[in-house]
């Protein structure tokens, strides 16, 4: 018990030493950054900081420590900085406009900033300069927002004096947190707008509950937030295996990551610092948020780009043109949009090999015509996907979609009961079949009279089947295609009481007709 007592003395002594003595290291940092709140008044040492100074080691081995631990935070560009709160580390590097971050130029955003304020649709109206962006992002001790969860680092982007600035702020310790927090508010209410990834989520309300915490409000005002995730969310959700900062910027960005650890081992290189106090511990986690805040100030770049129409969609796959039709739809830009569906719409109704790639967009497509109130467009795309569905049907028959659209169409726009009567009625024969396989399916999957595959075999159709019919089964998801048929029983019985009420309609119209020519 004595030896572990011995210790835990020792570990506090050096830890109060490196608090006592964090002053020495003030011309040190003021050699590598200029601190806004900097005091170069010496902090009181308390009581128990006293007490524990007997517990420190010699004086030679003291300064000795102190030299190599500078030593490694000079070789990470990193000093400390004082304030009145306390104490941490930051890093400040500096890129000349001229820098390209994969394929893009950092010095674009000077000319495309404004083009974001499309993001910002809630109030904003100002243009948007380069300078009052600040990208942000945080390495934390976890991933919830409770009260343990610290953000041991904070990367901050932004232009100054034409040249493109990182600064991160990283805690030693929890107890420096405060003093990092004060200089970040600070840091930020310099900004009208702040740039993150996923930060509306995650970042921002973990910050809010740190400035909770130590009782102190946020910056005001706040700056406006800007998430990206979002944006590569609605462009790239279908087209990429995830929407990850890292895979966003290897395929829009054109920069691959090398010797760079994953942001899921950040938390745990930052308890190997705290257990060895040693600066290179920590610096691949400095390496990594460095290159977080490059791709962000990339990002704003290419969507700022994208919302002018420089995002060369028309050699892209289809799915990624129509995603970039319908964002720009969303972000205001609707002569961009039309100018992207309506080439669209001119491949899907081609004839031809080449049209066979874009046939799957026929109904998505004719949804967004039919939002724009451009029903000729609609109706040519849905007779297109009900003729390309007869040709080439799925396991469970065409999509009936296009069906019942059309026949709302010409059930209300065009007052054809009759067209209308044979699209509702033809979705219906496809309803009540896909009904009937999906429920032999089920039946099969649960054991009721299941083939045996070694006399009977297993065909594709019947293996698809069954996997939908036991996933179906599984989810205890209800029988869409039942109640999309009982739907369509009851058009299908209302369109010929319209019918029929019209053709009375007619009759008697043509009786008095024919009254008056008497």
């Amino acid at each position: 018990m004595s030896g572990l007592k011995d210790r835990l003395r020792r570990y506090v002594g050096q830890n109060a030493e490196a608090a006592s003595d964090s002053a020495k290291d003030s011309s040190a940092g003021a050699e590598h950054g200029e601190p806004s709140e900097a005091s170069a008044e010496p902090v009181p040492v308390s009581a128990a900081g006293r007490e524990a100074s007997a517990l420190l080691p010699a004086e030679e081995s003291r300064r000795e420590w102190e030299e190599s631990l500078g030593a490694q935070w000079d070789r990470l560009d990193a000093a400390l900085v004082h304030t009145e709160e306390g104490d941490f580390i930051r890093r400040k590097l500096s890129y000349s406009a001229d820098y390209i971050h994969g394929s893009c130029r950092l010095a674009d955003l000077y000319r495309h900033a404004g083009e974001l304020l499309a993001f910002a649709q809630d109030g904003e109206s100002a243009p948007v300069t380069a300078e009052e962006l600040v990208f942000f992002d945080t390495e934390t001790t976890g991933l919830g927002h409770g009260a343990g969860n610290v953000a041991f680092m904070v990367g901050l982007g932004y232009w100054q004096s034409g040249t493109f600035m990182v600064e991160q702020l990283f805690i030693r310790n929890p107890a420096e947190e405060l003093a990092m927090l004060s200089y970040l508010k600070t840091m930020l209410e310099r900004f009208r707008f702040m740039v993150s990834y996923n930060g509306k989520s995650f970042d921002w309300p973990l910050l809010q509950t740190r400035f909770v915490m130590h009782r102190m409000r946020g910056p005001e005002p706040e700056p406006f937030h800007l998430d990206f995730l979002y944006a590569s969310r609605s462009l790239w959700r279908h087209t990429l295996p995830s929407c990850k900062l890292g895979k966003v910027e290897e395929t829009q960005l054109d920069f691959v990551r090398e010797d760079d650890v994953p942001g899921s081992m950040a938390p745990a290189l930052y308890f190997l610092y705290l257990a060895e106090k040693k600066p290179d511990s920590i610096a691949p986690v400095f390496f990594h948020n460095g290159l977080d805040i490059l791709s962000l100030a990339g990002l704003a770049v290419l969507f700022a780009k994208a919302l002018q129409g420089e995002y060369n969609s028309l050699s892209r796959v289809p799915e990624e043109q129509f995603r970039y039709g319908l964002w720009l739809s969303r972000m205001g830009r609707s002569g961009l949009s039309a100018v992207t569906m309506d080439h669209l719409y001119r491949c899907v109704l081609q004839d031809g090999e080449k049209s066979a790639a874009y046939q799957y967009l026929a109904t998505p497509l004719a949804a967004y015509y039919k939002q724009c109130g451009q029903w000729e467009q609609a109706t040519a795309l849905w007779c297109k996907a009900i003729a390309s569905g007869k040709e080439a049907p799925s396991s469970l028959g065409p999509s009936l979609i296009p069906y019942i659209e059309m026949a709302m169409y010409c059930e209300h726009r065009q007052k054809s009961y009759e067209d209308a009567l044979m699209y509702a009625d033809e979705a219906l024969q496809w309803a009540e079949e896909r009904h009937r396989l999906l429920q032999a399916a089920s039946r099969r999957a649960s054991g009721r009279g299941k083939p045996s595959r070694r006399k009977t075999g297993a065909v594709p159709l019947e293996e698809e089947l069954l996997e939908l019919a036991g996933a179906a089964d599984k989810a205890g998801k209800p029988d869409k295609a039942g109640e999309m048929a009982k739907e369509l029983l009851k058009r299908t019985e209302r369109l010929k009481k319209k019918l029929q009420r019209s053709a009375g309609d007619a009759a008697g119209r043509y009786a008095q007709e024919e009254q008056a020519e008497a």
